[in-house]
């Protein structure tokens, strides 16, 4: 024989158990759309630090090109020519808190002078001396 039986409501802990898993739902449901809804708030606009100038001097005869070693990658500045000025000006970044080198080398000679390693902070200012025995060349760092 063959009985079918009809559903009943369930015992008052099933209810419990149903309502309390509703409830749970709903509210990983209410966060869920909540979190969907707050205004993308944008970042502060980034500041640019400013960037640090290079003087150099020659007291070499000879004309040099002059570079930055920084984060271990070297970046050619520019020409200075024998026994006279130059000014170039660098992005400051954070490769150059780790410390930077100045490097001249002669055109048409052999030889660079380098100077030890720099500290600079952002709008800092370098000043590199040619000197005409290229060993002797050196740096200094100072505020503007």
């Amino acid at each position: 024989m063959n009985v079918s039986q009809t559903p009943t409501t369930g015992s008052p802990r099933h209810r419990r158990r149903l309502r309390s898993l509703s409830i749970a739902v709903a509210s990983v449901f209410a966060c869920v759309l909540l979190a969907g809804c707050q205004h993308y708030k944008q970042p502060p606009p980034y500041i640019h630090p400013d960037p640090i100038t290079i003087h150099v001097v020659s007291e070499n005869f000879l004309d040099a090109t002059v570079s930055i070693v920084a984060g271990g990658v070297t970046q050619r500045l520019g020409m200075v020519i024998g026994n006279s000025k130059a000014t170039f000006t660098y992005p400051w970044n954070n490769g150059l808190a780790t410390g930077v080198v100045m490097v001249a080398t002669t055109i048409g000679g052999s030889g660079s002078g380098r100077s030890v390693s720099l500290s600079v902070n952002p709008g800092q200012v370098i000043d590199f001396k040619v000197m005409s025995i290229l060993r002797q060349t050196y740096a200094t760092v100072h505020d503007p």
